[in-house]
């Protein structure tokens, strides 16, 4: 079943980076500058020398993840009319930062991860198909369900696989569906996969891997998951 699922997955792929349709162009997002300060902070942890072990980034991280913390609070607390850029900048920084505790065999940096991507998914919380935050949306919620199963020895829950897949589907089925924004790429910051729609692809790749390791597991309430494959 997986080998199945990679070989689709590689094929789309490849179908997509022979396509000559040109992505909606998406030139510039309006970022205050704090919330641009740490969405950048957070790419820089993101990418530096992957030889650099959690516990030589902790300092920097703890800076950062200071200044996303107050300025969480200001959205959620003092300023939920914040502009929509700014909450998609934070929300990104906030996933950045959770997949750097992902290594981590610490409980302790476990549960912060499940805490970033938390909050990466609050401030989306009504905003999850939007062109800036599919990616984010559906990232957040396959990295939640990895870290669960972790913290919890293997003990399954399907709502965040589930949430994935929904996203994925109401977003991808619908009329002229537009293609994802990549913020990363809008900010400066160069990756080594920018082409939003295999992005998309991959995660959704993943949310299925995930979903078929626990449809083995255990088949019960796995019907979207069968379904998917009868599109």
């Amino acid at each position: 079943m997986f080998a199945f699922l990679r070989q689709v997955t590689e094929e789309k792929q490849a179908i997509l980076q022979l396509e000559t349709i040109t992505a909606e162009p998406a030139t510039s997002m309006n970022i205050s500058k704090k919330f641009l300060d740490v969405l950048q902070l957070s790419f820089e942890v993101k990418y530096m020398d992957e030889d650099i072990k959690l516990a030589k980034k902790r300092k920097k991280i703890k800076a950062i993840e200071e200044k996303m913390n107050v300025l969480y609070q200001n959205v959620m607390d003092v300023s939920r009319d914040s502009q929509f850029d700014d909450i998609v900048a934070l929300s990104n920084a906030y996933y950045n930062i959770g997949l750097e505790y992902i290594p981590s065999t610490d409980t302790d940096d476990l549960n912060t991860a499940t805490t970033h991507f938390s909050r990466c998914l609050e401030l989306l919380k009504g905003k999850y198909f939007d062109r800036k935050t599919i990616l984010t949306s559906i990232g957040a919620l396959n990295e939640s369900n990895s870290v669960h199963v972790r913290v919890s020895k293997n003990k399954c829950t399907h709502r965040f696989l589930n949430s994935a897949l929904e996203i994925y589907l109401k977003y991808t089925l619908r009329d002229n569906c537009p293609d994802p924004i990549h913020i990363a790429s809008l900010v400066g910051i160069k990756e080594k996969e920018f082409n939003p729609r295999i992005i998309l692809e991959t995660l959704h790749h993943t949310t299925l891997q995930d979903l078929g390791l626990q449809y083995l597991a255990r088949s019960k309430d796995k019907h979207k998951f069968e379904k998917t494959f009868e599109k």
